[in-house]
């Protein structure tokens, strides 16, 4: 999975926009101000669009802009393949604390690689509560 910016001339009024593309899949995810702004085009196929004071919730905004700011992350492909390999075997999901010490190589933050696979969709988290050690990190479900 990975998620852009929409174009600004896609997104109608003050909203924000981003597609979630998975496979072949892309879907136009747009934050509108209130219920009564006005829908996004017709003409996009995929379009969800959600109430602004939704998105804006906390902890859902803080931890969501957290894991957004991971997303230019470079992740050595050891490190990447450590945190797969250990997330697999736990179909619940791993604590992040437990993932750090998979990071041996990259440059980054090790809380921010783990983040950055949260990004690049090869994993996932719930970003309804804050982040914490005890946050679960799954393997992303296809």
């Amino acid at each position: 999975m990975a998620i852009e910016q929409a174009p600004i001339e896609l997104i109608a009024g003050d909203a924000f926009g981003v597609f979630v593309t998975d496979g072949s899949s892309r879907i136009l995810i747009a934050a509108t101000r209130d219920e009564n702004d006005p829908p996004m085009p017709a003409a996009l196929p995929c379009c969800l669009s959600v109430p602004r004071s939704f998105v804006m919730q906390e902890p859902r905004c803080s931890t969501a802009r957290t894991v957004w700011a991971a997303r230019s992350v470079l992740v050595a492909p050891g490190d990447r393949v450590r945190v797969l390999a250990r997330i697999a075997v736990s179909p619940h999901g791993a604590p992040l604390a437990s993932l750090l010490d998979c990071v041996q190589t990259s440059q980054a933050d090790p809380t921010d690689v783990v983040l950055a696979l949260v990004c690049a969709g090869q994993a996932e988290i719930e970003i309804g509560a804050p982040l914490s050690p005890e946050t679960l990190v799954r393997r992303r479900s296809a």
